[in-house]
């Protein structure tokens, strides 16, 4: 703007020499600085004009900036709106997966309250008819413990086949209960009294092998090397005596086992005592 002035000064100031052209304007300017003026004039107005396409070209390039940062912005809340409508959607799926989640845990834990309850309602079931089955028995005299009361009060009175009988009825029909290695153990003594060793020592190792923390296990292995001693077995009957040192240390048959095991180990050649050493 202070250009355009300075050219529209010098303009009007020519205007007013060349309207009075008489020798009294010859005091304010010569020609030759009036070429000079003109040159100035020349040049001040090609640099205006340079500056004004300056100017003009910053003006293009900053509303070409202006258009690509308005595209930019308006794909850009494009792309986030697309997000945001993204997020939404998995939000609400993710919402329908914990509600399957919760009514899947409320239907297990319906059904295992039901099952619980047909559980608890078959056991009291079971536990009536044991009742019943027990009452039944004890009712009919097939109570295997007073059928093992009445086998050891026939062996007591020497009435073996009597006993017998009871005790293969108990291996028979209670083979599943508590008193089977005390029926195994009194159907050995059975055959130890009436001398059929080989039948008792098969009965005393039973109860070693079927009931190894039995109270009796200890008692059956002794009495095991007894009927193979009475057999003239001496190799077998110290190896039970040797099995029931080791497996019963603090058994009251333990010291005796140790001297009965030296005793036949002195006799081995012994045919009177051992024929199988």
């Amino acid at each position: 703007m202070r250009k355009r002035s300075a050219t529209n000064w010098l303009w009007g100031l020519l205007s007013l020499c060349f309207a009075f052209s008489s020798t009294g304007c010859f005091w304010v300017t010569t020609k030759h600085e009036g070429n000079l003026l003109k040159e100035d004039l020349a040049k001040v107005s090609k640099k205006a004009n340079k500056n004004e396409e300056g100017l003009e070209q910053k003006l293009a390039r900053l509303e070409k900036t202006l258009e690509e940062a308005s595209k930019l912005l308006t794909s850009n809340s494009a792309n986030i709106g697309a997000e945001v409508s993204e997020l939404t959607s998995d939000q609400f799926k993710l919402n329908g997966l914990v509600m399957d989640a919760k009514r899947t845990t409320v239907e297990l834990k319906t059904a295992s309250e039901i099952n619980a309850s047909k559980l608890a309602a078959l056991e009291t079931r079971i536990a009536a008819l044991e009742s019943n089955d027990s009452a039944k028995a004890t009712s009919n005299g097939d109570d295997p413990g007073e059928k093992l009361a009445k086998a050891q009060q026939f062996f007591d009175n020497n009435q073996l086949e009597r006993s017998k009988s009871l005790l293969i009825d108990i291996q028979k029909n209670h083979s599943n209960h508590a008193i089977k290695s005390s029926a195994l153990f009194l159907m050995g003594q059975v055959y130890a009294k009436q001398k059929k060793w080989s039948k008792a020592l098969q009965e005393f190792q039973s109860v070693y092998e079927k009931h190894p923390t039995d109270p009796l296990a200890d008692d059956a292995l002794w009495q095991a090397a007894f009927a193979a001693e009475n057999l003239k077995w001496c190799t077998d009957a110290r190896a039970y005596y040797s099995l029931l040192r080791q497996k019963y240390p603090k058994s009251k048959f333990a010291k005796k086992a140790k001297s009965a095991g030296l005793r036949l180990k002195k006799n081995s050649k012994n045919a009177q005592i051992c024929s199988r050493s």
